[in-house]
Formats: C-alpha cells, structure tokens, sequence
C-alpha cells in the first residue's frame, strides 16, 4: 500500500470487501493511513441488496467523519450523485467493471456484455455508457477484430462517449475517451483539449486512457 500511495501521491486509502448473498449484503470497509499502513477506522456493514444506495452514503459519511474533513457544496453534490437508481443496472456495471480491466479477449467481451445489459436497463445511465466507450476503445487499441470491426468499434466509441457526455457533462471517463479517439484520428489539438478535461474533473481518474492521448 504505501509504494501504491507514494506512487499516487495519497495519505489514506480506503479497502473493503463486499459479498451477496440473495437479498442481502456484507461491506466490511476500512480506512489505512497510506503513509504508516495503520487502521483508522474499519466497521462491517449487513444490510438489504435493496438498500445499497442508503448504504454506500452512509460509508461514505462515515469516512469523511473519520477524517474529520469539510466537504464543500460541489463535492457533497458529487458524492451524492447516484449513478442510476436501477440496483439491477448497477449490478451489471459493476460487473463490468471488474471485468473490462483484464485486458484480454474473453473479459472485454464479457464486460461489453454487461455494459449494454446496464444501458438497456436505464437508458439514462452515463457511467454505463462511457465503461461501455472505454471497453470499446480497447477493442480498438488490442484489434480484437473478432470482437469487432475497427470501423465499428470506433463509432461505437465515439456515440458512447458522446451520449454519456449528454447525460453527465462532468464525465472525465467519457473526456478521456474521446481524446484517445481524437488521437487516433489526428486530431492533436481536439485531444488535447479533451485530455485537459479529462484531468481537470478528476485529476486521480482512469490515468491510462489520459496517458494516451498525451503520448506523441
């Protein structure tokens, strides 16, 4: 934990664990001094599958106690911004968050999957769409062509990415993606652009996609 700190330049990290089990759920959370690898704070959480949303706002308020942080007015908005209030949509997002990191063929098809399973779900869903764009992107930067055409990987990246922009203008997922996709275009100033963004709404957020599109 602390190379992993030092290397992202955080003090405390957050670790947890969830199982499901029919209807319910277990979260057990802990919050680590990244610097000397002490236990802030830790608790275990048993409640209903269908109260996951009150659940996660109720950790979340428990860390920024045990920090004893101010949060400002922009960042208790985001905090509270649910990303869907469908729990089956979510589910499937999740899923395919797990999934679309592996980088292999078998997992991004997988992830693919799940994220249209969360579209169809809740159309209005922006996280979903841009997972969806960021898998198709690497669709394009591995050539699975048996996953998909390039041709059509690339638009489908792009209306994702668009779309998810439409539904959640501060999406830094949905920058990043874009910038990659303008990149690959050589459209260097339109990536760069869209690089900035990226960054800027969330400084600590998917780096490899950011990464990319500032290589020359």
């Amino acid at each position: 934990i602390n190379e992993i700190a030092e290397q992202l330049n955080v003090q405390y990290v957050v670790e947890g664990s969830v199982r499901r089990e029919g209807d319910s759920v277990r979260i057990n959370v802990q919050l680590i001094d990244a610097k000397t690898g002490s236990n802030i704070w830790a608790e275990r959480y048993d409640r209903d599958y269908s109260k996951l949303f009150a659940l996660q706002d109720e950790v979340i308020g428990r860390i920024v106690e045990a920090l004893s942080v101010r949060l400002t007015a922009g960042e208790k908005t985001q905090i509270a911004r649910l990303p869907t209030q469908n729990l089956e949509a979510y589910d499937f997002y999740i899923r395919a968050e797990q999934k679309v990191y592996a980088i292999d063929y078998k997992s991004l098809e997988e992830a693919l999957s799940l994220y249209q399973n969360a579209i169809k779900l809740d159309p209005a869903f922006a996280d979903a769409y841009s997972g969806y764009a960021r898998a198709t992107v690497d669709v394009l930067g591995f050539d699975f062509q048996r996953l998909m055409l390039s041709a059509v990987a690339r638009q489908r990246a792009y209306e994702a990415a668009g779309r998810a922009l439409v539904l959640n203008p501060q999406s830094s997922r949905a920058y990043a993606v874009l910038g990659i996709l303008q990149m690959l275009d050589r459209e260097w100033d339109q990536a760069l652009a869209s690089a900035q963004k990226a960054v800027a709404i969330d400084p600590k957020g998917d780096h490899r996609l950011t990464e990319l599109v500032g290589a020359d």
